[in-house]
């Protein structure tokens, strides 16, 4: 038995397409968040099988955030700037905060060998 927890991306294409912005944004090496069905079949194509799945949020605090990766300034703003311009249903989903503070989703994957 393994276990794999990782951040997964919305399904919704707006959802989705954000988050990766905001990532790119402060980790010129992200590639992107994978879904939960994404990461359904790669462990799949891996040799597992998923035995059971579990979603949950988590606050990200934005100072923290940026700090670990040491975000050059000038993408601190720009995230910023794309939070505040953010569409309402972007806001909402992850309850993006004054302070930049948001949240995400963070999924884990019981799998065994298949």
């Amino acid at each position: 038995m393994a276990l794999f927890i990782d951040v997964t991306a919305p399904s919704f294409a707006l959802l989705d397409s954000w988050l990766q912005s905001m990532e790119l944004l402060r980790d010129i090496s992200h590639v992107r968040n994978y879904s939960s069905a994404e990461w359904t079949a790669f462990l799949g194509q891996a040799g597992f099988a998923l035995e059971a799945f579990q979603t949950h949020r988590l606050r990200m605090d934005f100072a923290s955030w940026v700090a670990r990766t040491k975000t050059p300034t000038e993408r601190v703003m720009a995230i910023r700037s794309l939070q505040q311009a953010a569409p309402e249903e972007v806001k909402r989903y992850f309850g993006i905060e004054p302070d930049g503070s948001f949240m995400i989703d963070v999924g884990s994957f019981q799998v065994a060998p298949l």
